[in-house]
């Protein structure tokens, strides 16, 4: 092996990303070789949609366990005088049965047990006591409890309040968890009142596109649902892996919703969208984006997207003997279709 080659081979060493499977593990074929991180593009929310070997990758961007466009919000709200991991810390990994002995150390946690910002801790305890409400056990028959669920939604429905004014944050997470609320009671008409009063003309929140998710479930039409999927997919990046599997790749359907858009950027947000549902070469999807939003804060990710679809299809199998999930034979995958992805990676390539 000559220097030049060694060195080659000592790089994709350090950068080679694997996915966790069950049991022993990484598996060869599920070893990947990559030059480019990532998560170079940015955007941490949307790490489940970054290139791997399976549909959505396990890589962790960082150690948060809620969405860093929340806590974004959240330290804001705070003013921010507290880091995104205390504010984690607090807001999603503290549970209200939990041991409260076990933050004693966390910033936030002192300084809202001192009787400090109450309006907030308020909010987090109800948040809290609606999520323990709303939790849901796939594995066994779960009823919720109606008569407390409906009390929590009359306490929201009461704090929460419209106005676009930032420091009325808590009010507009009340209004948050008003529509959550109705959405799981199957109230679906004060789901749709419920964003229209509290979030339809507001864009100072991310709450706006979570709000927006509910009341496009509850949307007659399914065009109107993706449609604003498309918009949800833009802006909340925490949302993109449902909308990734909730959305169409029939293109009858999808022109119908590009009709529907009124602006170029609502158009380019759509061939977003299916760009990342792209197994394959997405370049002329991206051109089209590029001509018709330029300034759109998916273009980094998905250009690094196609370099590491580039950099599997030419080194995966050069460098440890296993097929690029460009020729995967998984379970999961029409034969057909991945031969048709890989004759598109020659020409493109």
């Amino acid at each position: 092996m000559t220097m030049k080659k060694l060195i080659l081979f000592l790089i994709l060493l350090s950068n080679f990303q694997y996915i966790n499977a069950c049991g022993w593990w990484p598996m060869g074929d599920e070893v990947r070789f990559s030059l480019f991180s990532q998560n170079i593009g940015g955007q941490d929310d949307m790490a489940p949609l970054f290139y791997s070997s399976q549909y959505f990758s396990d890589y962790q961007v960082n150690d948060y366990q809620g969405p860093k466009e929340n806590l974004d919000e959240w330290k804001r709200c705070f003013g921010n005088k507290f880091t995104e991991e205390d504010i984690d810390e607090v807001i999603y990994k503290m549970s209200l049965g939990g041991d409260f002995m076990l933050y004693q150390k966390n910033p936030l946690f002192r300084h809202l047990s001192r009787g400090q910002n109450n309006e907030a801790k308020d909010y987090i305890i109800f948040a809290k006591q609606v999520e323990t409400l709303l939790d849901f056990d796939s594995w066994h028959t779960n009823n919720f409890d109606v008569v407390a669920l409906k009390e929590a939604q009359q306490t929201a429905k009461n704090r929460a309040k419209y106005d676009s004014y930032w420091a009325n944050n808590i009010e507009l997470r009340y209004a948050y968890q008003y529509i959550t609320i109705s959405y799981y009671l199957g109230d679906y008409a004060n789901v749709k009142l419920g964003y229209k009063v509290y979030f339809e003309h507001n864009s100072t929140t991310i709450l706006k596109y979570w709000a927006m998710l509910y009341y496009a479930n509850v949307q007659d039409s399914n065009i109107d649902r993706l449609y604003l999927y498309s918009k949800i997919f833009n802006h909340a990046k925490s949302k993109c892996k449902y909308i990734y599997n909730h959305f169409t790749d029939n293109d009858s359907i999808v022109d119908l919703v590009l009709q529907k858009c009124k602006t170029n950027k609502e158009r380019a947000g759509v061939l977003s969208v299916l760009a990342f549902k792209n197994p394959g070469p997405a370049k002329s999807q991206i051109n089209q984006i590029v001509q018709l939003n330029p300034n759109s804060e998916l273009l980094d990710i998905l250009l690094i997207r196609e370099i590491n679809k580039i950099e599997d299809w030419y080194l995966t199998e050069r460098y440890n003997s296993y097929y690029s999930e460009i020729y995967s034979d998984s379970y999961w995958q029409d034969y057909e279709y991945v031969q048709q992805i890989n004759l598109a990676m020659i020409k493109n390539t």
